[in-house]
Order: structure tokens, then sequence, then C-alpha cells
């Protein structure tokens, strides 16, 4: 939901048409005080009606800006279909999948330690789409049982050393 509006519709169109028909043209500062506005909020809206009107080239039209707008929200929708497609072969969410949402609180180790393990299984064997969740459960198996446990895991019984660090 949009923010409501400082100051009505009819009031700012109507303080521009004001200062695009008078000559000479007269200081934004002082109609806006005239007018009990903002003199920034004036100069912001006159500027957009430049615009609009094609007499300023360095700045986007109103529909300009709305499809630039709906572009980048189309963008973000389209990102975060793609996050998902990446994680198990683009069924949906999680819950979807049958998977149970990480329930740990802002700053929790649990949530680090997940998101570090997640970096470096991605690191490993990529973000690609795999054929089938059989494929994609065995290269995850081989990246903690090979990888993960032997070469990075610190285990406490080996006195915080890796398991190929104790050799």
């Amino acid at each position: 939901m949009p923010a409501p509006r400082k100051y009505p519709l009819e009031l700012r169109e109507r303080a521009v048409r004001m200062y695009r028909a008078s000559e000479p043209k007269p200081m934004i500062r002082r109609m806006a005080e005239e007018l009990g506005v903002h003199h920034e909020a004036l100069r912001n809206r006159i500027r957009q009606a430049e615009a609009d009107a094609g007499e300023r080239g360095d700045m986007l039209t109103t529909a300009e800006r709305e499809e630039l707008a709906a572009l980048r929200k189309e963008n973000a929708q389209l990102k975060r279909a793609n996050g998902r497609c990446h994680v198990v072969g683009c069924p949906g969410t999680h819950r979807e999948v049958g998977l149970r949402q990480s329930c740990g609180r802002t700053g929790s180790c649990f949530d680090v330690a997940a998101e570090s393990f997640r970096t470096l299984l991605e690191g490993e064997t990529g973000t690609r789409i795999r054929s089938d969740r059989a494929t994609a459960r065995a290269e995850v198996l081989d990246f903690i049982e090979i990888f993960y446990n032997r070469r990075l895991r610190k285990h406490k019984i080996f006195g915080c050393l890796t398991p190929a660090g104790t050799r």
C-alpha cells in the first residue's frame, strides 16, 4: 500500500499549471510559501511535469518510472522463483518437498553454520539443476562423506582436528 500523499493531487497539479503559465517564472520558494507547500516538493513536481512534457532529457517520465518499477518487481519475482529452482529440482517451496524451515532466531549460531555449510556445498557441487532427486542426493552425500567430514569438519574426538589432519 502506497504511503498517503502529503499534498492533494489537485493542489500539486494546480501549482505546476500556475508555475508553467506565469511569465516571468516566479521563484519556486516564494510560490511554495504562498501555496503552503514545501519548496522542494513543488520543485520536484515541476521538474517531473517538464520531463513528462518532453522538455527534460535528464529524467524519466512518469510512464517510464512506472514501467521500470513493474520490470524491477517482475525481476525480483523471477529471481525468487529461480532461487527455489536451484534448491531441489524446481518443485516449489520447501513445504512442497517435505522440508522443514529453519526455526532459529536472528544471529543463531546454528543458522550461521547451516549457511556456511550450504555455501561450501554450492561451491563444490555447483548450483545447476539436477536431472532427478536421486542424483542430487548422491552428490550431497558424496560431498558430506568424502569431502566435508574428512577434510573440513573439525571433530572433538580428534582434538578439534579434521580426520585428515590427524595423520
